[in-house]
C-alpha cells in the first residue's frame, strides 16, 4: 500500500451528501419523493414519473454539456433539477440560472 492507510467506510457512515448515496436514494421514486417533501414541505408532489440521475444536457452541438445530479419530472409535468452542493463555491446563483435555462 506504499505507506497509505486503507480507509474502510461502513454504509451506515455514508451520508446523503455522498454522490453515490445521493444518486441511489434519488433513483428510488418513493425515497426521492419523501426527501423532496421533507426539504420542500409546501410543494405537493402526487408522484414522480422518473428520476434520472446524472442527466446530461447539451444546449448545442458546440456547447459544453452540463450534468445534472438528478432530473425529475412529476405527475403534472413539472421538471425539477436536484443538485447536491457540499461546498460554497460562490457560483450557485449563476449555475442555477444556466441550468434552468437549459431545462
Amino acid at each position: 500500500m506504499d505507506g497509505q492507510m486503507a480507509v474502510k467506510t461502513s454504509w451506515e457512515d455514508v451520508g446523503i451528501s455522498n454522490d453515490f448515496m445521493f444518486c441511489k436514494v434519488m433513483q428510488q421514486p418513493e425515497l426521492c419523493k419523501e426527501l423532496l417533501q421533507r426539504i420542500l414541505p409546501d410543494l405537493w408532489i402526487d408522484h414522480i414519473e422518473y428520476p434520472e440521475a446524472q442527466k446530461e444536457i447539451r444546449a448545442d452541438m458546440d456547447a459544453k454539456s452540463v450534468r445534472l445530479d438528478v432530473y425529475i419530472k412529476d405527475g403534472i409535468g413539472t421538471v425539477y433539477d436536484i443538485e447536491m452542493q457540499v461546498a460554497d463555491t460562490m457560483e450557485l446563483p449563476k449555475r442555477t440560472r444556466y441550468y434552468q435555462s437549459l431545462i
